[in-house]
């Protein structure tokens, strides 16, 4: 009996020697694939790490901050020399700080100022409405480290013999208020003067330094209460710490603040509860006590910002989380596809040798660990490689969910070809039909199982983690699909080779027979590459299409915001430009644009109610406005309801429509009076759901045909707003208006500030990532099916070229044998990412994503679908036939210089 040598290293070492090509591409395979599972968790953590920390900075400079204020110390009168007490808390405060909440580099922002600003009566002070500049004072700690002076001093110490209290105020507000050096301001209920002593402007105006600190560097305009409301400016000024005694005889009461900016390296989005938790501990929690107790203070009490935007950013973290995952499970789902497509493509190329070593005496034990150990040198190494270079190009303080999963998909590597050999060894001579039946059941039923909850349930509510529900669907469905595909491919494209048969030329009968019988040693076509790319075109058109439907969402709420894509709104309520609308809506692009005469306080006559809200009228032309609301998707009718009958006279009530508020005016004449007394008498002709133009879809008001209601009252015949479809841009608009007043608007402008989330952004560019590599893993699958069939049909083709077979057709063969299962392939996860919306869909809110209240549900669109589809198909096109052109010829002329050996 002959024996073979136990495995070892000699026979590892000669066994990759003698293929050192497959050696070099099991490494490969194990590294890119390690590379990419441990990369995108890390990409993940890291993208919504600074998502968040842009989120918050994004809102407001001091949005991570804790703001601590406390009334005096002392009394008035009483308060010690400089700011030692101000800092000595600072201090404190600072070190209260604990994990997962640290201390910006900046430090503690903190003064002392006043909380409510007083009227300057100074003569020559500039007064929009005739109401007297108000002025806040403050000091700030190491304010001039911050500031430069353009002019006179810093404020220093009141002198005794002056009694003025110096100040310095920013330069641009002391241009606005017409402010000058040595001016002396004081109220006019108050013997208190203050002397302009400097003039400064800000290092860097961005800083956030001066975030919260008032208007320290520019006046700002106010509006008092009432209607209609004045304006007056407000401006802050500082002074020294030497002078902090005087704010509470400028204006009570005072306060001592701290601003206590946090770090945002520290505000990671795994430690959400973490940080809320710490965080309350401030607003009212046990070290808001010990705080009080370590300085000090008893009306120590901080505020913040932050547990109202965590809970926000949690929300739209919770929103974002199925899209980021998606993506990732889809391209590690190809990838361990192709890790079993790479063992199948080494069972099938080694199978003479392991049959031998077999027929040797090799015992399956013994022949498992000689795999082993082959895979131990090859795929391990990549392994630890790709996993190590992940750590080392994504720095993140989490890594053991990314090493998890890397150390999972490098077990695969590892293992594949082993279990492959194994399983085949113990299938051989079995009819493996019954349990490949029982396989794809389980997987009907998981996946029929998967829809139901989620569709019974809907997605898991914000704060219960991942729905893992949502992110398997699709992946279920594309496992559903192809397998159904595997099954339906070989009979369909047999019937076609049936077909082509019968057709003249060899050809497409012979690509086709063996597409549908399988090639390379197969009984069938193998299910993976089929797998693969339907994987990839399930997941990404699914993903595709969830972006796309916050496209179009954010699109249609922007649009109802606007009244359209352009609105262009008269100052106050008044006229525009005449002629403004029809040059307007001569502009290039300019769809549906419609003037209108508008006006929000219009009184109800002769209604027989005793309370009548005031409504708002609209009066525009009925064909041009129907159109803007067929365009909006708000407030759609018919313009000839609003017709007048033949013999209408201007004596006659004017037909309109009502809103739904309105409901119980319709068919009745009542009369509609303006703000400067004009009268209308109008019939309700009928109900409309809303208007494009009025904001606030439960506003109640009256559309009025223009040229009936013009003849009834003057004004209606002079829009004050202007609005339209299409790209009008604010320069085209402001050049037609000649310096005439109006507010401009734009959809495009709301859709880009609701666009503007980070944690939104950071998803999809992670998906998009994701579905590059799964479309990477798909293409190369293909190429891995095209080199597992390329020996045998290498041979067939050397055969056929001796009988006259030109290149040009062998090249057509390779194409008509390959492109079937990968056309199919991809429209099948074309068809389930359809499949997978439309099961889906309805249970998915978009709200959150979109900024702005949705209708629950989420539509088909075909387009991102189809252009996933397209795309994967075409690069499997470009892979054929490169494959074709540089591999097949190469094989065909080794088969015809060295004959056939098999």
């Amino acid at each position: 009996m002959t024996t073979t040598p136990g495995p070892g290293a000699p026979w590892t070492r000669t066994r990759l020697r003698a293929a050192r090509p497959a050696a070099v591409v099991a490494f490969l395979l194990a590294f890119v694939t390690v590379l990419l599972a441990t990369a995108l968790p890390r990409a993940l953590d890291r993208g919504a790490d600074q998502a968040l920390q842009r989120y918050l900075t994004d809102y407001s400079p001091t949005a991570a901050s804790l703001l601590g204020t406390a009334g005096p110390a002392r009394g008035v009168g009483e308060e010690p020399e400089g700011d030692k007490e101000l800092t000595e808390t600072a201090d404190t405060l600072g070190k209260s700080l604990h994990d997962p909440l640290a201390l910006a580099g900046r430090g503690v922002v903190y003064g002392k100022r006043t909380v409510q600003g007083r009227s300057v009566a100074t003569p020559g002070l500039d007064q929009p409405d005739g109401i007297q500049p108000r002025l806040d004072l403050l000091y700030v700690h190491a304010f001039a480290e911050h500031a430069k002076l353009t002019a006179g001093t810093w404020p220093g110490r009141v002198t005794a013999a002056d009694g003025a209290v110096p100040i310095a105020i920013s330069e641009s507000g002391a241009r606005t208020l017409h402010a000058k050096l040595g001016m002396e301001l004081y109220r006019a209920d108050s013997t208190v003067r203050l002397v302009i002593v400097g003039l400064y402007s800000a290092d860097d105006p961005g800083d956030p330094f001066f975030s919260g600190l008032g208007c320290t560097l520019e006046a700002c305009q106010a509006t008092t209460p009432g209607s209609p409301p004045a304006r007056y400016w407000e401006v802050a000024a500082v002074l020294s710490d030497l002078a902090m005694d005087h704010l509470a005889a400028w204006s009570q009461p005072t306060e001592d603040f701290w601003r206590l900016p946090l770090r945002a390296e520290s505000l990671r989005a795994d430690r959400l509860e973490e940080i809320e938790a710490a965080v309350t501990g401030f607003l009212g929690g046990t070290t808001a006590v010990d705080m009080v107790g370590a300085t000090g203070r008893p009306s120590l009490t901080f505020t913040s910002d932050l547990p109202s935007l965590l809970e926000l950013a949690r929300a739209r973290q919770a929103a974002a989380a199925p899209l980021a995952a998606i993506g990732p499970a889809g391209a590690i789902g190809v990838a361990v596809v192709l890790l079993c497509l790479a063992a199948a493509l080494t069972a099938d190329r080694r199978a003479g040798e392991l049959a031998l070593l077999s027929a040797r005496g090799a015992s399956r034990t013994g022949l498992l660990r000689r795999l082993l150990t082959e895979a131990l040198v090859t795929s391990l190494p990549g392994a630890v490689l790709g996993i190590g270079l992940a750590l080392l190009l994504l720095p993140t303080p989490r890594w053991g969910g990314a090493v998890l999963l890397g150390t999972v998909v490098g077990l695969c590597a590892l293992l594949a070809f082993p279990l492959r050999v194994a399983v085949a060894g113990l299938s051989r001579g079995k009819r493996p039909g019954r349990r490949r039946a029982m396989a794809e059941l389980l997987v009907f039923a998981v996946t029929a199982a998967a829809v139901y909850e989620l569709r019974r349930r809907g997605v898991a509510p914000t704060g219960e983690g991942l729905d893992t529900l949502l992110v398997s669907a699709p992946l279920t469905v594309a496992l559903t699909g192809a397998l159904v595909l595997a099954r339906l491919q070989p009979v369909v494209v047999g019937g076609l080779a049936r077909w082509a048969g019968r057709r003249p030329g060899v050809v497409g009968f012979l690509g086709l027979a063996r597409a549908a019988r399988g090639t390379g040693g197969q009984a069938r076509p193998s299910v993976l590459p089929l797998l693969a790319l339907v994987l990839a075109v399930t997941t990404a058109g699914f993903g595709a299409t969830v972006i796309a439907g916050v496209d179009a969402a954010r699109i249609q709420v922007s649009r109802l915001a606007v009244g359209g894509d352009t609105a262009v709104i008269g100052a106050d309520g008044g006229p525009l430009p005449a002629g403004f609308a029809a040059k307007a809506a001569a502009l290039p692009g300019t769809r549906q644009a419609t003037a209108v005469w508008s006006e929000d306080e219009i009184n109800l006559l002769d209604t027989d109610h005793t309370s009548v809200p005031r409504v708002t009228g609209v009066a525009a032309d009925p064909a041009q406005y129907a159109a803007l609301a067929a365009a909006v998707g708000r407030g759609r009718f018919d313009p000839a309801l609003l017709a007048t009958p033949a013999g209408w006279t201007p004596a006659d009530p004017v037909p309109v429509l009502v809103t739904a508020d309105l409901a119980y005016l319709n068919g009745r004449t009542f009369g509609m009076r303006t703000q400067e007394g004009g009268e209308l008498r109008v019939t309700a002709r009928g109900l409309v759901d809303g208007t494009p133009t009025v904001l606030g879809r439960d506003a109640p008001a009256v559309l009025v045909p223009v040229g009936p209601g013009t003849a009834q009252l003057d004004v209606l015949g002079r829009p004050n707003a202007w609005y339209a479809m299409g790209g009008t841009t604010e320069p085209q608009v402001r050049a037609l208006l000649g310096g005439a007043k109006a507010l401009y608007r734009s959809s495009a402008t709301i859709g880009s500030a609701m666009a503007h989330d980070p944690l939104q952004h950071a998803a999809e560019l992670l998906f998009w990532a994701s579905v590059l590599a799964a479309m990477a893993f798909a293409l190369l699958s293909v190429l891995l099916a095209l080199v597992r069939a390329a020996p045998d049909r290498a041979a067939l083709l050397a055969r056929l070229r001796t009988m006259g077979l030109k290149p040009r057709e062998g090249v057509a063969l390779i194409m008509v044998e390959a492109l079937p299962q990968a056309f199919t392939a991809t429209a099948i996860g074309a068809v389930g990412a359809a499949l997978a919306v439309s099961l889906v869909g309805p249970a998915i809110d978009l709200t959150t994503m979109v900024g702005s209240p949705v209708p629950t549900g989420l539509a088909l669109a075909t387009a991102p679908v189809l252009q996933q589809a397209l795309a994967l198909a075409g690069l499997c096109t470009l892979a054929v036939l490169a494959e074709a052109a540089v591999f097949g010829r190469r094989q065909i002329t080794t088969e015809l210089r060295a004959g056939d050996a098999r």
